[in-house]
């Protein structure tokens, strides 16, 4: 009978032992995977602009909670809207000028990459992109957040004769009129 009772004693203490050695390596794979999901990289390279969370501060790992918004500065694009009017004549592709307020004696050619598939009922504005066509160093005196004007030639209305702003005024009766002078 005694040795019996040793026998099943140890084999309770063996599959005791079995069962703590699962656990302990389930929590060693837990441990990794945490360790693993706390680490954060880039899609990009380039540099960080807004911290959204801090470290210690969870996060669930989808784009609803970004930690960090991060810019490439080697492409730099100016967001601006456009009236409905315009926005239907813009195309994607077609070649800008782009003056920014910081550097107002300086303009930079560009390029609309984006020109928004609708207007937004709240401003009645559509949103377009154009990406800056940095010099071929890489050196460039603009920083990320400045804000400028995107110079697009908008075509397409037939016999339309277009005039700078500056010729137009507000008539005696308060209608617009075009200040035509000689030549």
């Amino acid at each position: 009978i005694a040795p019996r009772r040793d026998l099943e004693d140890a084999q309770a203490r063996r599959a005791a032992a079995v069962a703590d050695l699962e656990t302990a390596s389930a929590r060693g794979r837990l441990a990794f995977r945490q360790q693993e999901r706390a680490r954060v990289t880039a899609p990009i390279a380039g540099v960080v602009v807004r911290v959204f969370r801090r470290a210690g501060e969870l996060v669930d790992g989808t784009p609803a909670t970004p930690v960090v918004e991060i810019a490439d500065p080697a492409t730099l694009e100016l967001k601006a809207d456009a009236a409905p009017a315009d926005l239907v004549r813009l195309r994607e592709g077609a070649r800008v000028n782009i003056r920014v307020d910081a550097l107002p004696e300086q303009v930079f050619a560009g390029q609309i990459v984006f020109v928004a598939p609708a207007v937004d009922p709240i401003t009645s504005l559509g949103r377009v992109r154009a990406q800056i066509a940095l010099p071929p160093t890489g050196e460039s005196a603009l920083k990320l957040g400045l804000a400028g004007e995107v110079l697009a030639e908008v075509t397409g209305r037939p016999g339309a004769v277009l005039v700078p702003t500056a010729a137009l005024r507000s008539s005696a009766q308060g209608r617009e009129e075009v200040v035509l002078c000689s030549g």
